[in-house]
């Protein structure tokens, strides 16, 4: 009985620790996936952010300090001092701000009361206007990760790391700004 306890109980060990071992694979490699989508969806976020799709520099700036990369554009708030939570963001990139420069990414957008409780004609002139482009579900969540983890409520001032790491590290247009450690 003894011998067939242990040889039963060595079976289950080798069991569990097989069981152990694929859930440590799947877990490593569940993190590794992860990662790689969350770079991904920082890249879609950054992209969307740039010129290749909100064209959100155009008023923000790169940075999102408010120093638009078009003189003829509206100055875009300085979102790196914004305390604004996502689901807010979300709101004003979706709706637009009405009565102000900021347009609306949603293509729905006043069609319906889905944005501030308002349709077009309810909101009379003071509807955003329509940005240039739409946005996707995935474009929207990729440009919210981004801002509120590249953007939002990183305080000033703009640094040469931060330059570099938007631009790239050969960018000549990050010599203006002075590294983080003041040298």
């Amino acid at each position: 009985m003894l011998t067939s306890l242990t040889s039963l109980t060595s079976r289950w060990a080798k069991r569990a620790a097989a069981v152990l071992l694929s859930a440590a694979v799947l877990g490593a490699a569940a993190v590794a996936f992860s990662s790689t989508a969350n770079s991904q969806n920082f890249s879609l976020g950054k992209r969307t952010w740039g010129q290749g799709g909100a064209n959100c520099i155009r008023c923000h700036g790169w940075a999102g300090d408010g120093l638009g990369e078009d003189e003829r554009a509206p100055q875009g708030a300085n979102l790196r001092l914004s305390l604004l939570d996502r689901e807010t963001f979300e709101t004003f990139i979706k709706c637009g701000i009405p009565g102000t420069a900021m347009p609306h990414y949603d293509r729905m957008a006043y069609t319906d009361d889905r944005c501030y409780g308002a349709t077009a004609e309810q909101m009379g002139n003071d509807k955003p206007f329509k940005a240039e482009r739409n946005l996707s579900a995935r474009s929207l969540n990729a440009l919210l990760d981004y801002v509120m983890a590249f953007v939002a409520g990183t305080g000033m001032p703009v640094t040469k790391e931060v330059c570099e790491e938007f631009y790239g590290a050969e960018s000549t247009r990050c010599f203006q700004y002075e590294p983080a450690d003041g040298g």
